[in-house]
């Protein structure tokens, strides 16, 4: 996240392949963070499940 950071204060735009990296890194630890804080005895696989981060607003 610090060389994204640094890529978009100097070219002022993101590196898609380092926000696509730092996506599935995020998404990981959200998957494993319930089983790691001991919130449920269920194992995580070893990948991940599709999540989506934000809310779809569905417009009539």
């Amino acid at each position: 996240m610090f060389i994204q950071w640094w890529i978009i204060l100097i070219l002022g735009e993101r590196n898609e392949s380092l926000n696509d990296l730092i996506k599935g890194y995020l998404e990981y630890s959200v998957h494993i963070l319930s089983y790691f804080s001991y919130v449920t005895d269920e194992r995580p696989g070893v990948t991940p499940k599709k999540v989506k981060i934000y809310e779809v607003i569905e417009e009539e």
